[in-house]
């Protein structure tokens, strides 16, 4: 199974940055991307990671529901 998705409508507007979970297709999916997206931001991209590593992103959503809700 293959499941991929992306964080513009809850983080990031404008930037088209998501993430693949690839299982066993993990290293064909690398090979590939490396062909077809090499001008990703690394700035946009470590960010993320660090608002996700630190629990920024939980918060935000947390946050968005209540508004919302």
């Amino acid at each position: 199974m293959i499941y991929c998705t992306s964080f513009t409508k809850t983080v990031a507007l404008d930037s088209r940055i998501g993430w693949i979970a690839a299982g066993r297709f993990h290293e064909a999916i690398d090979r590939l991307k490396a062909f077809s997206s090499m001008a990703e931001s690394r700035l946009l991209s470590e960010t993320l990671a660090e608002f996700l590593a630190n629990g920024g992103y939980d918060h935000h959503l947390r946050t968005l529901c209540r508004q919302y809700g």
